[in-house]
């Protein structure tokens, strides 16, 4: 259970403590999107001393894609758009990490419980909570200099689909041939700058999909979507399609299986009714659309209230900075 979420600014959000259990050292986290009924969570960590925590497994599936700083994986040293991956119940090597150092954190089917021990949980430890494999998991390390861009296999097959000019460079794949429901993605994705991919209609998916963004601009439905903003949309939402805001940009994305893109084209909303006792006319009591999603006060007010986002950005008004 996730709300939909459309668009979180992390200079919106307070910080906590951090829930990184068995571990020596201070730090805090923003919770980007929180599952409170599993623990399951999307966060960005600051660590606020050195930090280290001895070998050990995570209850959830839990990856780390370091932003800033220096984290030390065993003997492996990750720094700015490193990545790994551990799934649930197998053993990672002990852990250090430099004071001032910033990491998103995700967690999945499960809370921040974390067990030291030298040894995986069970003899067979799964790659995932959703995989569709029978191949055991295992520790994904990507280090992003040695990772390479690719073509983006999931717009349509025609040549002219504004998807194909995206490239991917993929962390995480736990691909599910079977169950497309199934499995995991976890990857980066590049938009050229000037990229347009408005009048294309608007699409859904049948898995959940979360993006943060790292660099450049993106202007889509929602407003525009700046380094530390993020979204998170729950399966069969619809979104309209973005146009680069002439930077290029680069988004963090995951989503719970392999993805497929369902377009409509022509789609029509519409809400009718009689204002009762109320001034549709005045922003200050004319509804908001139904189902909004939780939105943070940088991505400026909704459409139709007094200072829409968009607008606000272009005139280099007070929602102009970045998140």
């Amino acid at each position: 259970m996730r709300a939909h979420t459309e668009i979180v600014c992390t200079d919106d959000l307070i910080w906590h403590p951090a829930e990184l259990a068995r571990a020596s050292g201070t730090a805090r986290q923003q919770n980007l999107s929180y599952d409170e009924e599993n623990g399951a969570a999307s966060t960005r960590v600051l660590f606020t001393s050195d930090w280290s925590r001895p070998a050990g497994y995570h209850e959830a599936d839990t990856e780390w894609y370091v932003l800033n700083g220096q984290v030390m994986l065993g003997e492996r040293k990750l720094g700015a758009s490193d990545y790994f991956r551990a799934p649930a119940g197998l053993a990672v090597p002990p852990m250090s990490v430099l004071a001032g150092t910033q990491v998103l954190i995700f967690r999945e089917f499960a809370d921040w419980g974390f067990s030291v021990c030298d040894s995986d949980r069970h003899e067979f430890t799964p790659r995932g909570g959703n995989t569709d494999s029978d191949q055991p998991g295992e520790l994904t390390i990507v280090q992003d200099s040695q990772a390479d861009w690719a073509p983006n296999p999931y717009g349509t097959v025609t040549e002219q689909d504004f998807q194909r000019k995206l490239k991917l460079k993929i962390l995480y794949h736990d691909p599910s041939p079977v169950r497309r429901d199934a499995g995991w993605l976890t990857n980066l994705v590049s938009a050229p700058p000037g990229m347009d991919g408005t009048g294309h209609g608007v699409e859904h998916h049948h898995v959940c999909e979360e993006g943060y963004g790292l660099s450049g601009r993106m202007d889509y439905d929602y407003g525009i979507f700046l380094p530390g903003s993020y979204f998170y949309r729950p399966p069969l939402v619809q979104h309209a399609d973005f146009k680069d805001g002439g930077t290029g940009h680069v988004l963090l994305m995951r989503v719970n299986g392999d993805l497929i893109n369902w377009k409509t084209e022509n789609l029509v909303v519409e809400v009718g009714g009689q204002a009762a006792d109320y001034d549709p006319a005045d922003p200050a009591q004319a509804p908001i659309m139904i189902s909004a999603p939780l939105r943070s006060a940088s991505a400026g007010s909704w459409p139709g209230g007094a200072t829409p986002p968009i607008e606000a950005a272009l005139s280099g008004g007070p929602h102009s900075r970045s998140c």
